[in-house]
């Protein structure tokens, strides 16, 4: 069986301060950064009917699906991810993890 590991991490403010000047110089577009990315919600039509999850949950769903997916492992912001995500792990019997970044 196969251990996932899921990247769930985020650049530090410099970084995303960085991204922005380059952004700015190259397009002439404002780069707004904010949130958490893996905890940013999107909707997608499933069956004709608009649903609205995190962007993380979309990943994780397919990973519990798959049967060779033995455990899945969450590198990211433990506080948060653990918060926003408990609920939805605790309703499959695979083993998952959060390990802080």
């Amino acid at each position: 069986m196969i251990s996932a590991v899921v990247m769930a991490g985020y650049n530090n403010k410099r970084e995303v301060t960085k991204y922005s000047r380059i952004v700015a110089e190259h397009y002439g577009e404002k780069f707004i950064e904010s949130g958490y990315k893996p905890l940013r919600e999107f909707c997608a039509v499933l069956d004709g009917v608009p649903v609205s999850k995190l962007l993380i949950q979309y990943i994780l769903e397919k990973l519990f699906e798959n049967k060779l997916i033995a455990e899945i492992v969450i590198v990211g912001h433990q506080m948060l991810l653990e918060q926003r995500l408990r609920k939805f792990i605790r309703q499959f019997e695979k083993p998952c993890r959060i390990v802080n970044q």
